[in-house]
């Protein structure tokens, strides 16, 4: 399923590509430049926690998992993760984690950060993505399709391979 809504949202992304394509004439004046984005975000290694929902399990028992990723800032403005959507969970934070006084505490926040000509490394008890809510069990081998959207870089569409960490 995530293969077909996965074609689907990238065709959808490109027919008015297309359309203009096709209907727009050749420019008679010469072009203006436009200016590059001052911030590019590129997005590697994105993976997600495997994760069971049990069929016997409460209903108000919610299965959460976490997706990480690479943030690779290729600009020279730093950027922000600001927000990302899972087909697979009801809704999504961003979380940073830390070690207080020998236990493992998350805090969501509204960004993380991406410096210019830096990177952030989402990893396990580190900055990640909280998936709360799961739809669906998380098997390894499986793939969640993710839309990420960042402050300056605007949106990406990625997908996660599901793993045991």
């Amino acid at each position: 399923m995530p293969d077909t809504w996965l074609v689907a949202a990238f065709a959808a992304a490109l027919l008015p590509l297309a359309a203009c394509a096709e209907s727009t004439p050749a420019p008679t004046a010469t072009p203006v430049p436009v200016a590059a984005p001052a911030a590019q975000i590129t997005i590697v290694d994105v993976w997600a926690e495997a994760a069971t929902l049990s069929e016997a399990s409460n209903s108000s028992t919610e299965v959460n998992s976490a997706a990480y990723m690479v943030l690779v800032n290729s600009g020279n403005l730093d950027d922000a993760l600001v927000n990302v959507f899972a087909e697979v969970a009801d809704k999504t934070e961003l979380h940073l984690s830390a070690l207080v006084d020998g236990v493992m505490k998350m805090t969501p926040v509204d960004e993380i950060h991406v410096v210019a000509g830096g990177r952030t490394e989402l990893v396990p008890g580190g900055p990640h993505v909280m998936m709360v809510g799961l739809t669906r069990s998380l098997a390894p081998g499986n793939r969640v399709l993710m839309a990420v959207r960042f402050k300056m870089s605007g949106d990406q569409l990625v997908v996660a391979e599901v793993r045991r960490p």
